[in-house]
């Protein structure tokens, strides 16, 4: 800088002052690029850690799917080792509850074994399974562990209209807003490949479907899944599931209370079922036993007929053939006007009023609910409902088969 007498001057500038700022500016640059690597370094754990419990999940997944169809490769093979032991397989605690499948680092000798740890922290690592069917004979308090023949029940996708009707009438009841009738010509319009409606409304092929909040096509076609019922008009979970909404199998509190709580019910000490544990969509079976004889048809008309074909085949278990005479029967008296009674074949059907207390007043059961003539009627179907068992003391009798007794 030039002064007033022409000399140069130079002004001292502040050095450090402009260092201090330049060092100032750097430090946010820093954390703020310290901040963005944190941020990226979470943002990659996070994603690896996603990944990790979602490859978690699928093995465990895949290892519990096999350890389903390891469980039904032993079903397949008591059923194709003991069949025809029906103790093996309908009703078997000790062989189908709880049985270890696969245990992570366990010993193996422990497998296809129901054998309880303790103190184990791997205990909640055990593959266990158990074969869980309905025990008709007691709805209250017992489950059945064994398995459940879909061949014998009714197959929703070849039923005729007269079988699924008595399935509907007995899973529709007493209600007044159903008619039994017109729920099945429902279900068959659903399954058939024509266009043509069977009932009255003639509105189960399209009319009524079109008109729901969300409409949808008849299937015309077959089912894929008995719970597709429920789409079908007139079908609702009274009608398929009845009772039985937790789908236990057992008489639950709030299933016996009439309305007082969910689910609707009658209060009659019974849990009906629905249609649920009656209908497949998968079924099959031969014309012809497994030693290649033709089976015989139960609901043979000719009912001597029906015996002597009976005694023929099972010469040396007249249990058996007592038990078929008479389920056939009660099929027959079920599919006409529905009264029990005697026959010359199978002996005496499940009858009897009701009885009443010394007061004068109507039975009660053990828990003071009146014992009424539809609940007596029941009590001895359900009793007469299941086959001997193979280990079962023959009954006495007066030797001859169709009486109920074994012969002599």
């Amino acid at each position: 800088m030039m002064s007033d007498n022409g000399l140069n001057v130079r002004v001292p500038v502040e050095r450090s002052a402009l260092r201090t700022r330049a060092r100032g500016m750097i430090l946010p640059v820093i954390l703020l690029m310290l901040v963005l690597v944190g941020l990226l370094a979470a943002s990659l754990a996070f994603h690896v850690n996603a990944r990790l419990n979602a490859a978690q999940v699928t093995i465990n997944r895949v290892q519990t799917r096999l350890a389903a169809e390891s469980c039904i490769e032993k079903i397949k093979l008591i059923l194709r080792d003991d069949r025809t032991n029906i103790n093996r397989w309908y009703d078997n605690i000790e062989e189908l509850h709880r049985i270890i499948v696969w245990k992570p680092g366990g010993d193996e000798t422990v497998w296809d074994t129901n054998e309880e740890y303790e103190d184990d922290p791997n205990e909640r690592m055990v593959y266990r399974c158990s074969v869980v069917g309905d025990d008709f004979t007691d709805d209250e308090e017992a489950i059945r562990i064994g398995v459940t023949d879909e061949a014998a029940k009714l197959n929703l996708n070849t039923a005729t209209r007269d079988q699924l009707l008595i399935l509907a009438r007995l899973a529709v009841g007493e209600r007044e807003d159903l008619d039994p009738g017109e729920v099945v010509d429902a279900i068959l319009d659903w399954r058939d490949a024509d266009k043509d409606p069977r009932t009255e409304e003639a509105d189960t092929e399209g009319a009524y479907y079109d008109e729901l909040v969300r409409p949808i096509k008849v299937k015309n076609a077959l089912f894929d899944t008995v719970e597709e019922l429920l789409r079908v008009k007139g079908m609702d979970g009274r009608v398929l599931y009845g009772e039985d909404y937790d789908r236990n199998g057992l008489l639950s509190p709030n299933e016996d209370d009439g309305d007082e709580r969910f689910p609707p019910d009658d209060a009659d000490g019974f849990l009906n079922l629905g249609l649920l544990p009656y209908v497949t969509v998968h079924s099959r079976d031969f014309n012809v036993s497994n030693d290649e004889r033709d089976r015989i048809n139960i609901y043979d008309a000719d009912q001597r007929g029906l015996r002597d074909k009976l005694m023929e085949a099972f010469a040396d278990d007249s249990a058996k053939v007592s038990y078929v005479l008479q389920a056939a029967q009660q099929r027959g008296n079920d599919n006409g006007d529905g009264s029990e009674g005697s026959g010359s074949n199978t002996g005496a059907g499940a009858s009897g009023a009701a009885g009443t207390d010394e007061g004068g007043g109507a039975a009660t059961d053990d828990e003071g609910r009146p014992i009424t003539q539809r609940s007596t009627d029941k009590r001895e179907r359900l009793a007469q409902s299941r086959p001997p068992r193979a280990d079962a003391p023959p009954a006495g009798g007066t030797g001859d088969p169709a009486s109920g007794g074994a012969a002599d």
